[in-house]
């Protein structure tokens, strides 16, 4: 083909070189050269074309051989393929016969071995029923029951055979072989109950035991596990009457006596299950464990019973409830059925485990649930119907209650005398604050009760106290008690306030008798702090041009100086014998009181019973979901307590500052901020200007006399107040002082240099109002921006909008809208325009 396309390429060359010439031709010798040429190219073509079609021939005739040599091959192949065919065909019906042969074969081996087993059966049986009439002459139960086991393992079929009925039979045992193993088995049956219950009451253990491993033998498992089961119970009886025989001589608690009973229980299923399980197979347990369960809950009942009328729990629980017996044997009785309840959820859980041990084999369940024989048992019942479960609550809120009302009359509150002191002291926990005994006395009482029904086991009584025991904080200690204490506290105290002259200061109390109060442990005091640091803002780089002849550096040295020389005087601490001062303490020492109780709270509910003992609740409460709900139940109860304990502590704050640090703090606000210049005018003119010049610029006198005044009054209180109240107080009497200082900022008339003093003043009043308290000090931030835009140069407003300029706006987060930011700057009178 490559050939092939040469020469057509040379022909079109050749023909169009032709077509050239012939327009070129102009002589007739340059014919005969054209035809010459044309000559030449045709035997060249010519010769090309023989040798192409030579060489196409012989590739044809190549290709033709090698197809004529694989026909042969194939022809070989297909014979050679119809060979095997006929082989095969043969080989598949000698297969065919083979295994026809072999399926035959097999089917005789079958028979033989069936034979053959037969054959053995029967031998075993016949050699079997030798043995036992042999072992039954000479009494030998173990090997007769041994061989009665094995005849009763043979298939069914070979009693009833007619080759055994034809061959086993002789002269000495003449009767089939099936009437012959009933009669055994009725006969042993007999023999082995007697001897198990001579052995019974002989006590012999080992021959009790002996037989007992009989009876499975002989076909009798019903009956062995009766007489077994009689024989646990009769002993559970005997035992369990012994153990109150000796409660009833040696005065020993019934409690105990029910958890002996129910450790001999406990023991027996632990050991004899071992026994039953071998012999009888596991399968069988359960049905021991629920006739012992029986057993079980009938003697708890007697001893129940007893416990009742020994001690006359009707009566009893009557004269509890009428608080005719003394509180100390009330909570031994209390002691004792929580003891006895408690004993009853252990060997319930005990009970439950073994239940689910023999009963239930599913391995992904871990869910542990109450056993039937127990919900269905009297045990249980007799608890609900004999007021047993609601007689013990009764019994746990009337000692609650009894106890608390006792501690309350017992109540002797601390002297606080030694942290009402104007140096800052340091209560390094909680225990060194000022509170009443009431609040330890029941932080001991309900951790008691909390034992007492945690300990039982049981659901309802847990739950049903933690009821009673937010509606008992809520009605006894925080209504009855605290807000008790707080309304007669705060008559008295109104009544001091209405005889003084002055509102009251926390003040030290001289007249206390001391047979009618505590000494409060002394403290450590640290030392006041003699510093304070004061701020300054961008206003006191303001231009004061027209005071060019001012140094304001060495003013601000001076008021500096000035400060820490007043504030590092000692005040003369007061005292005082009004009863409106005892009165005042005492209120403190409630509002301690009232503040820790939630400590208290959570401590005994979340702390103690979850987090701190996290297995506690798991533990006795085992059941299915009854743990998370208990859980669930003492965070409810603790968040009820604590709403109800932070309403009522709110509410003693509240009164604590509207009637202690109100009145004193509007009198020494109100000369804060206020011109002191005796050329100024009138004192009403002073109230709305501040306009500061050259003399009185130093005159700190007003902000050094509210420090003063401001030590005096918070410093007692900051000491002797918890610190979580003295916070809330804070809060109360920061939102009081910025109200009233923002209301007369608003009323001012500023000058620049005024405006610089103004927030010299602002800044030290903060320091020592709220030190490092930073939440306090971001209540300031609406005052302070307010004496920041007073201390603006007039370049840093547009005079468009009377706003301060876009860059400051953005520069700051702005708590002043732009209205206010106006209202502002013009609060200052010697601006330019």
């Amino acid at each position: 083909m490559l050939n092939s396309r040469l020469s057509d390429d040379q022909l079109s060359r050749n023909l169009a070189k032709y077509n050239i010439l012939l327009g070129k031709l102009t002589t007739v010798s340059q014919i005969d050269k054209l035809t010459e040429v044309i000559k030449n190219d045709q035997e060249q073509t010519v010769a090309s074309l023989n040798v192409f079609i030579a060489e196409s021939q012989s590739k044809h005739n190549k290709q033709i051989r090698k197809l004529e040599l694989q026909r042969t091959d194939l022809t070989s192949t297909l014979s050679q393929y119809h060979s095997v065919l006929s082989t095969i065909g043969k080989s598949n019906n000698r297969s065919v016969q083979i295994h026809n042969e072999i399926d035959s074969i097999d089917q005789e081996h079958k028979l033989l071995l069936r034979t053959l087993s037969f054959l053995e059966d029967t031998r075993t049986l016949k050699n079997n029923i030798k043995l036992i009439d042999s072992a039954l002459k000479e009494q030998n139960y173990l090997v007769a029951a041994t061989a009665i086991s094995e005849i009763r393992q043979l298939p069914p079929g070979i009693l009833e055979s007619s080759f055994a009925k034809n061959t086993i039979p002789n002269a000495e045992l003449p009767m089939l072989p099936s009437e012959l193993l009933a009669q055994w088995c009725n006969q042993l049956k007999g023999s082995f109950k007697s001897s198990f219950e001579i052995a019974m009451r002989e006590k012999d253990i080992d021959r009790l035991t002996l037989f007992f491993k009989l009876f499975p033998l002989i076909g009798e498992t019903d009956l062995g596990l009766d007489l077994y089961s009689k024989y646990i119970c009769d002993i559970i009886s005997v035992e369990n009457k012994k153990f109150l025989d000796n409660t009833v001589n040696l005065k020993v608690r019934f409690s105990v006596v029910l958890l002996n009973l129910f450790k001999i229980v406990s023991t027996i299923i632990n050991e004899h299950s071992r026994i039953i399980s071998n012999c009888y197979g596991k399968e069988h347990i359960p049905v021991i464990m629920e006739k012992i369960e029986k057993e079980t809950e009938l003697q708890a009942s007697l001893v129940l019973d007893v416990f009742s009328d020994a001690k006359h729990m009707k009566e009893t629980v009557t004269n509890i409830s009428n608080e005719t017996v003394p509180i100390n044997e009330a909570a031994n009785f209390l002691s004792e059925i929580s003891q006895i309840l408690q004993n009853w959820s252990m060997y319930t859980r005990f009970f439950a485990v073994k239940w689910k041990e023999y009963t239930d084999f599913s391995e992904t369940e871990t869910t542990l649930k109450i056993p039937f024989p127990i919900v269905e048992g009297t045990f249980s019942s007799k608890l609900h119907k004999d007021n047993f479960i609601r007689d013990f609550q009764d019994i746990v809120i009337n000692n609650l209650y009894r106890s608390f009302r006792n501690s309350v009359i017992l109540e002797e509150l601390p002297d606080i005398n030694n942290v009402i002191t104007l140096e800052t002291i340091s209560h390094k926990d909680q225990s060194s604050w000022p509170i009443s005994p009431v609040l330890e006395d029941l932080t001991a009482l309900i951790r008691k009760n909390m034992i007492y029904t945690v300990n039982t086991g049981q659901v309802d009584i847990l739950s049903t106290f933690l009821d009673d025991l937010v509606v008992f904080i809520q009605n006894e200690y925080l209504v009855k008690f605290i807000q008790a204490k707080f309304k007669t506290l705060q008559s008295v105290i109104a009544q001091g306030s209405t005889a003084s002259s002055s509102p009251n200061l926390l003040k030290k109390y001289t007249s206390i008798p001391e047979e009618s109060s505590t000494q409060y442990p002394s403290r450590a005091a640290s030392p006041y702090p003699t510093n304070k640091n004061v701020s300054s803002t961008a206003a006191a780089t303001a231009k004061l041009s027209q005071f060019s002849r001012f140094n304001l550096r060495g003013a601000f040295a001076n008021i500096q100086s000035n400060l820490q020389s007043v504030v590092a005087q000692e005040e003369e601490e007061e005292t005082s014998s009004d009863p409106s001062i005892l009165s005042l303490h005492h209120y403190i020492i409630y509002v301690n009181t009232l503040c820790l109780t939630k400590a208290a709270i959570e401590n005994l509910l979340t702390k103690e019973i979850i987090e701190q003992n996290p297995r506690l609740i798991q533990d006795n409460f085992p059941f299915e979901d009854d743990s998370t709900y208990i859980n669930e139940k003492v965070e409810t109860a603790q968040i009820n307590i604590i709403e109800q304990v932070n309403k009522l502590q709110k509410w003693g704050i509240q009164y604590l500052f509207q009637n202690l640090v109100q009145p004193k703090l509007k009198i020494i606000l109100k000369k804060l901020f206020i011109n002191d210049n005796n050329n100024a005018g009138s004192n009403e003119d002073n109230a709305s200007t501040y306009i500061a010049n050259i003399e009185n610029f130093e005159n700190f006198k007003n902000i050094n006399k509210f420090m003063r005044d401001w030590r005096v009054l918070i410093t007692p209180l900051k000491n002797a107040v918890i610190t979580s109240a003295f916070d809330d107080l804070m809060k109360l009497i920061n939102s009081f002082m910025i109200k009233i200082i923002e209301k007369r900022v608003w009323n001012l008339k500023v000058n620049e240099l005024g405006a610089i003093k103004l927030d010299k003043e602002l800044s030290l009043l903060i320091n020592a109002t709220c030190e490092l308290n930073y939440t306090l000090r971001e209540n300031f931030v609406r005052l302070t921006q307010i004496v920041l835009i007073l201390g603006f140069d007039d370049d840093d407003f547009d005079l468009t909008t009377g706003d301060v300029k876009d860059e400051i706006v953005n520069s700051i987060d702005w708590i002043l809208n732009p209205q206010e930011r106006i209202k502002a700057r013009n609060l200052k009178i010697d601006k330019r325009h």
